[in-house]
């Protein structure tokens, strides 16, 4: 049964690595990031008959591109996502809500310290540039936190279940018979690796393709709730292939899907994403034919094509201030003079500058310098509206990017919980469940997940705005008719939690919600306690003067 299992994964993987792109993503960067080829391990391709030389205009709006994804949606250093709560917002308690903004917090702090950014840049340049970006994250041990590869484009394939989400994938990479038994251990080698392993030489040196294959385990093969120890019980199965032999170096498992798959625009039902150079390739070509024939005709200018006659041949003297003897026939003749020679250097720049335009519109360079390229002083709240605007045009693609973004934050918080990293104290019922006939295991229910960044607070502006919009209206109805029911209707710590969230205000500089509802009982108590001694002290001024009184009516009788 193990080996026709093994032999199984084989044909998945097998089939998945010889399948052709379906997407031309290699014509988008070859002549822009031809890098991008060279990474993913795959041949030169043909000459295609221009230039063998980068696109510059479009290779820098590239890592424009990339740098606003990064600023906008992911960016180091600031709090750009907050876990919400499963259930409905009246079930969480105080506790809960605390919990929630700790674990935050503590995820934010690990993702931070990580390599996380460093590598996810390098899926941002494949996602803009080929369309799709990849992204494996593991469990560091070492750590008790998480780690990040980047898979370059090219080295893998992948499908989709019923529900259109990744969920099988393979991935091929090089290794070393040194490292290989590093990794799955010396006896698992097949016979190529083995035979390099025993040479001094060649252990170190000779290269092996492997794949990895992660595929989901149907519910027979999982077991009841032994995944949780036992990695061939894991949901997904991760298997070690030797491309060469087709031997299984190594079976284990994942909890979670462990690969990101970030797509820069997903269309109809493709399992790849298009590029952002897809609509502008062809511009691209023209624009290097153009400039290639704009620096040809910068050289004929500089060094003008002659036309002589034939007894004139290597008697011409083109240096400055060079003097060439001619016959009265050759100079009645006219010859020599400089031909072919005019270069139309306007019409050229006028259609490179068209072809910029048309490249800069495809990567919303434009659009992200709309707001810098305003001549004039703007108000804060025109500055405002213009940034959101600028924003919303990347809303198709940042709506897409957070669909694919899931898969990972999920992936960490189950890394970050299984090594105990979470507080204990308010810790949700609700995001683990008991599983196996003894409820002896334990599966994770990761929170939901709501993104904070500059492109989400553009899109969740008019919520912001309105808000305070309403609490300002109704702070200005109390201080005209003093009637508190127009502050009745806010509930004013959730008001000021969505704000300060909103804001990207850091959790160390803001109460929890029970730490501000404990000082509101705590000054609660302290004016009634200071009512009560006003009171106890007028009540005695009271009876000080009412027995003053009757001592001088007592007198008086």
């Amino acid at each position: 049964m193990a080996r026709e299992q093994e032999l199984n994964y084989v044909r998945i993987a097998e089939s998945l690595m010889t399948a052709p792109y379906p997407t031309r993503w290699r014509d988008y960067v070859r002549h822009v990031m031809p890098d991008l080829i060279d990474a993913a391990d795959l041949q030169t391709m043909e000459d295609d008959g221009l230039p063998k030389r980068v696109c510059e205009r479009a290779a820098v709006d590239v890592l424009k591109l990339v740098s606003a994804y990064s600023v906008m949606v992911t960016p180091r250093g600031v709090k750009w996502f907050s876990f919400e709560p499963r259930k409905k917002s009246e079930d969480v308690t105080d506790d809960e809500k605390d919990w929630y903004q700790r674990a935050t917090q503590l995820t934010q702090d690990e993702i931070e310290t990580s390599n996380f950014h460093t590598e996810l840049l390098k899926s941002l340049i494949d996602m803009v540039a080929t369309g799709d970006g990849c992204l494996l994250t593991e469990a560091d041990d070492r750590t008790q936190g998480i780690m990040c590869t980047s898979v370059p484009h090219g080295t893998y394939r992948m499908a989709r279940n019923r529900y259109g989400e990744v969920d099988t994938h393979v991935r091929k990479f090089r290794i070393t018979a040194h490292q290989a038994a590093q990794h799955f251990g010396a006896a698992a080698l097949d016979q190529a690796m083995s035979e390099a392993l025993a040479n001094e030489e060649m252990r170190f040196r000779q290269e092996f393709e492997v794949w990895h294959l992660v595929v989901p385990r149907d519910a027979a093969s999982r077991g009841n709730g032994g995944g949780l120890k036992n990695p061939k019980r894991m949901p997904y199965a991760s298997v070690y292939i030797a491309a060469g032999s087709k031997k299984v170096l190594h079976e284990g498992g994942y909890e979670e899907f462990p690969y990101l798959i970030i797509r820069f625009l997903n269309v109809g039902s493709q399992v790849y994403g298009r590029s952002a150079l897809a609509p502008v390739a062809s511009i691209i070509e023209d624009y290097l034919e153009v400039e290639e024939a704009m620096k040809e005709g910068a050289k004929v200018s500089v060094y003008p094509r002659m036309l002589s006659t034939p007894d004139m041949a290597s008697e011409i003297d083109l240096r400055a201030g060079g003097v060439t003897i001619v016959s009265k026939a050759a100079m009645g003749s006219g010859l020599p003079k400089e031909w072919a020679s005019v270069t139309r250097y306007q019409e050229g720049l006028m259609q490179l500058e068209q072809y910029k335009n048309d490249i800069d519109d495809a990567l919303y360079v434009n659009q992200l310098q709309s707001v810098s390229t305003v001549d004039r002083p703007m108000s804060a709240t025109e500055a405002k509206i213009r940034e959101n605007e600028k924003l919303m045009t990347f809303s198709q693609s940042f709506t897409q990017f957070a669909a694919d973004m899931r898969v990972f934050m999920e992936r960490v918080f189950c890394i970050l919980w299984r090594a105990d990293r979470f507080p204990t104290l308010g810790r949700p019922t609700d995001l683990f469940e008991r599983v196996g006939p003894r409820g002896e295991g334990l599966k994770v229910m990761a929170p939901g997940v709501k993104y904070i960044g500059k492109m989400s607070k553009a899109l969740e502006s008019a919520k912001q705005q309105g808000l305070i919009e309403s609490l300002t209206f109704a702070l200005q109805m109390y201080a005209t008719t003093q009637d508190p029911a127009w502050l009745d209707y806010f509930k004013p710590y959730e008001c000021m939690q969505f704000i300060t969230d909103e804001s990207n205000v850091d959790v160390g500089c803001v109460r929890t919600t029970s730490e501000a509802k404990k000082r509101a009982e705590q000054r609660d108590k302290m004016a009634l306690a200071q009512m009560q001694m006003q009171m106890a002290a007028q009540s005695a001024t009271a009876g000080a003067q009412l027995a003053r009184s009757e001592a001088q009516t007592g007198q008086q009788a």
